[in-house]
């Protein structure tokens, strides 16, 4: 089993990223149906929907499967396919120093577990966040909101763009 932690990621926008090196994103790709499921995909890019706008997190990425915990508020699965040896986790605030997690190349089933520890009084969240990064031999078809918490209202058919 293989672990980084940062124990103040910062994010903003109510978002990060995982993507491959050098990969652009954009906030503008965000629409209404991305908010309701709590993610994004594009080739290259995931963007997870945090629990608030902005603050920081306990973040946890491991290259290990997921077993499923109780402590987790969302949780969702998704596909993605890593061509290179890294992937990077960032937001608009960690442009500049996203955390580098080295990978093989393949494909992977990531999960993403979040749970809210507080927020303060102008509406900064302290969240725990831990990032599974599982390699599959067979790519995974669709993603799937494993734990959905209220602040969710998928659609029935998530938009996997």
């Amino acid at each position: 089993m293989s672990s980084l932690t940062d124990e103040d990621f910062e994010y903003s926008f109510g978002s990060l990223f995982i993507t491959l090196p050098k990969a652009t994103y954009s906030l503008g790709r965000w629409t209404e149906q991305h908010n309701s499921q709590g993610f994004s995909l594009a080739p290259g890019i995931i963007q997870i929907s945090t629990l608030t706008q902005f603050g920081s997190a306990n973040l946890t990425v491991y290259v290990q499967q997921y077993e499923k915990q109780e402590r987790f508020e969302r949780v969702i699965e998704m596909p993605f396919e890593v061509p290179t040896t890294q992937i990077e986790i960032g937001s608009i605030e960690r442009v500049r120093d996203p955390v580098i997690v080295g990978v093989e190349p393949g494909h992977y089933r990531v999960v993403v577990a979040q749970s809210l520890l507080g927020e303060d009084e102008i509406g900064a969240g302290r969240e725990e966040i831990e990032i599974f990064l599982e390699k599959v031999d067979v790519p995974l078809c669709k993603s799937r909101i494993l734990v959905c918490d209220a602040a969710l209202n998928p659609p029935e058919v998530l938009l996997e763009t």
